[in-house]
């Protein structure tokens, strides 16, 4: 079960004595909450873990001569493309990943795509295409204080990392960042 930012900014807070969150306010620990769930991200992946899988649920279309697409926000890493003449009804036809782009010239379907400096490449179509994505997903995706975030037993590292970071480089208080990020760290173990 998740938990939103929301919930808990103010415990963060609480650690740095700011019961009222009078100066460590939502808007003050949200990037230290972006940072932390980046963090706590990296952590997981590096483990194995939080590698899930996902279809984009709308096709994106791809306009006539277009060689890159819009990437889905969450994605970590494209895993397999699929392409159809956009509007139709057809099946979609899997297209072949490269290493790197080929030297062929634009015929009415894009066939081949390139993932490189994190983003989806194509030579082109004559025509414009419905391409369907499956990605490995990021599932920390923080932008608001609202968002939630959905890995169990998460809440204590990021309450403490984020106050760690808030105490750090808001509230410059080494020791007290020192002993918040310990707690983070021992919460992550």
């Amino acid at each position: 079960m998740g938990y939103t930012v929301s919930s808990i900014l103010p415990r963060a807070a609480n650690r740095l004595n700011d019961f009222a969150q009078t100066r460590f306010t939502n808007a003050v620990l949200l990037p230290y909450a972006q940072d932390a769930a980046d963090e706590l991200q990296l952590a997981l992946e590096k483990k194995g873990l939080l590698v899930l899988e996902k279809l984009t649920t709308t096709p994106i279309v791809v306009a006539i001569g277009a060689t890159t697409i819009t990437q889905p926000s969450d994605m970590l890493e494209p895993q397999k493309l699929d392409e159809r003449l956009s509007g139709s009804t057809d099946l979609y036809t899997e297209m072949t990943p490269r290493m790197w782009p080929p030297n062929i010239q634009q015929t009415d379907s894009l066939r081949y795509w390139d993932y490189r400096e994190e983003t989806i490449h194509f030579v082109g179509a004559t025509s414009a295409r419905d391409v369907r994505i499956y990605y490995l997903k990021r599932l920390l995706n923080i932008a608001d204080v609202g968002d939630t975030i959905s890995v169990n037993n998460s809440q204590m590292f990021m309450i403490n990392r984020i106050a760690g970071l808030a105490a750090r480089f808001t509230g410059e208080n080494p020791t007290r960042a020192d002993v918040l990020d310990g707690q983070a760290s021992a919460a992550l173990d």
